[in-house]
Order: structure tokens, then sequence, then C-alpha cells
């Protein structure tokens, strides 16, 4: 009788008669739909002595271009070894789905295989696919009750996926399932995936496709995710995820609408190189503190152009106000003083007075501060008015420098209305003017129109400052509270 034509195998083929190809393999490399009489103890016995040749000192099998028949029990190798290698093997199972429990075995490795039934993975612990094909749906289970809520690696290179891909652990009071290393470098997942309620240590999707819709609902990124020219072609879901540092989406694509919603960025969001085709959401995303996200969090001014622009095709313009501000920031960062002296100057007189029209409390307290501070210098003439007018500025200067110290807190607003409310008394002491009357004729930037004041050079730079000051103050209310 006839070797089996696989040149590694040393088995018998099935009929050395017949020139068909498929009968000059043996029981293992054979398809079996023709063979479904009596094959299982001819098989089950060849797949012994195979296996036995194949076994190496390391206790590690190699099996190599096996096409399982139907209703066969993958469990009897599963149980062989805690190392094993799959290579060009066809997997079928007929009315059932296949189910992998790796208890026993710790390293797994299908390279260039074809699963052509539902793939059930119990209890794994490193698995690994290289060039697969996969006709049916690959979930993924926890025995919650008898193992460690842990995989070390899941890895899918290279491969495509037809059907839903499920590593879903999203069940009631059942801690985060812990997947050190997720691999899904060069696949393509054509239908819907879900990786919901996991801490993933470390995420390499690097030239992945996701062709349908791809939830990553409530999971945890521990370490950077390597995001690099990943595809999304459907509605991707990162809503109520958490990134524990870094996130770069470098030359990714969203075709669809991409959620961040409830989103924590504990260290910087980079969007820079991403496209967004359609529309993008990210309300109440959140820092490490559980606050709305600040310059630290944002890698630079394109992503926060991106977030604002966002909220604006939403009509959220509240919210695209505050991101606008985060773009400011990083455009101040940007500008160097002796590149461009003028630009610099008036950015920061922006930021300084109004923190960019953010801030209405911030340009108040500018417009009654510097309006006290003429009232004291240009209306008192005694000596001792002049002299204790000096200590007026001083008092702005320490009020200035604990603004800035204080000016991303949640006290900066109470700090500031604290220094307005410290500065009237000491303003009328020294002006006599209690009912701020010439306060009030100052702070009128058409006071001059209508009054019988000469027009200085002192009251010309002053008037310009209320006039610019009034403006901001009006700009800010608006950016807090107007509609588009």
């Amino acid at each position: 009788m006839s070797k089996c034509s696989i040149g590694s195998c040393s088995n018998n083929s099935l009929n050395s008669n017949n020139l068909d190809d498929e009968q000059n393999k043996c029981i293992l490399h054979s398809k079996k739909d023709k063979y479904k009489k009596s094959i299982d103890k001819l098989f089950n016995h060849s797949l012994v002595i195979y296996i036995t040749e194949n076994l190496t000192d390391k206790n590690e099998i190699d099996l190599i271009d096996i096409f399982f028949p139907e209703d066969f029990n993958y469990q009897i190798i599963f149980n062989l070894s805690n190392h094993i290698t799959f290579r060009n093997c066809t997997f079928n199972k007929q009315n059932l789905d296949i189910k992998l429990d790796l208890n026993n075995c710790k390293k797994i490795h299908f390279i260039s295989c074809e699963f052509n039934k539902k793939w059930l993975h119990f209890n794994i612990y490193d698995i690994c696919y290289s060039e697969c094909n996969f006709h049916d749906c690959i979930i993924f289970y926890k025995d919650y009750n008898n193992q460690p809520n842990k995989i070390n690696m899941v890895c899918i290179q290279r491969s495509n996926i037809y059907q839903k891909f499920d590593l879903d652990f999203s069940f009631d009071n059942v801690e985060l399932c812990e997947v050190s290393m997720l691999d899904l470098s060069d696949t393509v997942f054509h239908e819907k995936v879900e990786i919901k309620q996991c801490k993933i240590n470390n995420a390499n999707l690097i030239n992945t496709k996701f062709l349908g819709l791809c939830d990553f609902y409530k999971t945890i990124f521990i370490d950077d995710p390597f995001f690099y020219k990943t595809t999304f072609n459907d509605i991707s879901v990162f809503t109520e995820s958490i990134f524990n540092k870094n996130v770069n989406f470098q030359y990714t694509t969203f075709s669809k609408l991409v959620l961040f919603r409830k989103t924590q960025f504990k260290g910087s969001i980079n969007l820079i190189d991403s496209l967004i085709q359609e529309e993008a959401n990210f309300l109440d995303i959140k820092n490490e503190n559980q606050k709305k996200l600040e310059v630290n969090n944002i890698k630079n001014r394109e992503t926060a152009r991106i977030i604002k622009h966002s909220f604006e095709k939403q009509d959220n313009i509240i919210e695209a106000n505050k991101f606008y501000a985060l773009e400011m920031e990083k455009r101040g960062e940007e500008l160097k003083f002796l590149k461009t002296p003028f630009e610099w100057l008036v950015f920061k007189t922006h930021k300084i007075s109004s923190n960019h029209s953010q801030d209405w409390v911030l340009t108040l307290f500018w417009i009654i501060n510097i309006t006290f501070i003429y009232g004291l210098v240009w209306i008192q003439n005694t000596l001792v008015g002049s002299i204790l007018t000096f200590f007026i500025p001083l008092i702005s200067i320490m009020g200035l420098s604990i603004l800035v110290s204080l000016l991303q807190t949640k006290l900066k607003t109470i700090i500031l209305i604290v220094i307005i409310l410290a500065l009237y008394p000491l303003y009328g002491l020294l002006s006599n003017d209690y009912q701020l009357i010439e306060f009030s004729k100052n702070i009128n930037p058409f006071s001059i129109m209508t009054g019988n004041y000469k027009l200085n050079f002192g009251l010309f730079i002053y008037k310009i400052l209320i006039a610019y000051l009034i403006y901001q103050l009006v700009i800010s209310i608006r950016q807090n509270t107007r509609r588009r």
C-alpha cells in the first residue's frame, strides 16, 4: 500500500489505486465527507501514532495538514500537551460548535488554518492565530468559579474573521477580565466586534480593519494602546472606556460615527494624524481627576480643534467654546516672543484679560481693579492720598499673582470676588467715593462725550482699556450662554 502524499506523513493512503488526490492521502489529511463509515477509530488511532512521532523532548505537539472530521472531540488533543501548534489544518464540526477548554494547555498556536464552525474558547491562557480564516463566530468565555480571571495573550495576526468576534465579559458583579496582550495586527474583521469590559495591559492594532461595528465599551487600556493605520469602517464605540496613559490614533480612519462619550483620558489624547470622516461624540470626556480635559490632556492644538469641531457640528457651542480655549492654550505654547513679538503680546493680553473669552469673572476683576487704580491716581491730589495710592497697584499685582496660581482651581471665582470686595472699602477710604459716583463715571467709556472731561493721554489709554475689557466681558458671558 502506498504512503500518504503529504511528504511529512508516513501513514498509508486511503486508496493507492485511485488517482484522486484526496484518496492518495491518509485518513488524517484527506477530506472526510466521502468516508463517513467507521472512520472514528481509524482516525483516532492514526492521530495517536502521528502525535507520537511528532512529539518533541519539550512535550510540544506539532500537527501539520490535518483535516479533522466532523464530530471529532478536539479536547483529546488539548489535554495531551502544554504546547501545541497546528499548521495548515482544517477544523470542522457537524451541528455543534467547536469548544476549546484549555485548562491544561498553556500555549496553542494556529498557523494558516481554516475554521468552518463557531469557535468557542474557555479558560484560555495563551493563544495565537496567524494567517487563519474563520468562517463562523469566535467567542471567548471564562469559568469564573474555577479559574483566575486573566488571559495572558490573545493574538490574531494576518487573519480574516468573517463572522462576529466576541471578547465580551460584561457580566453583572464580575471583576473585569484582564488580558495581558491583545494583538490584532493586519487582521480584517468583516462583522461585529465586541471587546467589552476588559482590562487590557497592552493592545496592538496595527493595520487592523474593522468593517463592522466595533465596541470597546467600558474597556480599560492600562499601557499606551498602539493604534496605527487602524480602520473603522462602521460605528466605533469607546463609551466609558479608560485610557490610563497616552493614546495616539496615528493614521487611524473613522469612516462613521465614533463615540468617546464619558471616556476617561488619564494621559493625553492625540488625534493630529487621525481622519474622522463623519461625526464624533466627545460629550463628558474626563481626565484623571474626573474633570473636564485640561491642557496637559491634549497632545497638540489640532486635537483640540478636532474635538471643538465635533461639538460645533452638533450645535453644542458651550462645550465647543471650552475646547476653543484649550486650542488657544496650545497655540500659546507654539508662539515664541523672539519670533513673533507682536502676536505673542496680543495673545498673552487676551489670555490674562479673559482666558480667551471664557472667564467673565476674570474680566470683571480687571475692569473694577483698573478703574479703582485710575480713580485714585488721577482724582487724589493730596500728598497723603498720592502716597497711599501706591499700595493699590501693589495689591493688584498680588491679586494677579494669586489669580495665576489658582487659575485652574475651583476656588478661582471665589478668590477673584474676595479681592474685588476687599478693594472696595480701601478705594472708598482713600477717595471718599463710597457711593462709587466717580467710579461709575470713569468706568463708562463714553463718559467723555457726555461729561466735562478734558481728554489727556492717560485718560485716553484708560478708556481704550475699559472699552476692550467691557467688550471681553460681553463676549465671555455669551460664550457660556449663547446659541449658534
